[in-house]
């Protein structure tokens, strides 16, 4: 028997998530202050992640 390199490529989807506190006049206007940049970004820590295998390739290397 011999040995063959092989490359395998996976490709994952990934969801990320936070949950967190903006004070504001109202939701809508939390929402803008968080996509203008004018809110403190979130701890990393605070994220959650979601994981999912899209597709998993096989090859010679």
């Amino acid at each position: 028997m011999a040995s063959f390199k092989i490359k395998v490529v996976q490709i994952f989807r990934v969801e990320r998530e936070v949950i967190m506190d903006v004070m504001a006049a109202s939701e809508e206007t939390a929402c803008e202050l968080m996509d203008t940049g004018e809110v403190d970004k979130p701890d990393p820590r605070a994220w959650k992640d979601h994981w999912t295998l899209e597709s998993e390739m096989v090859e010679p290397a």
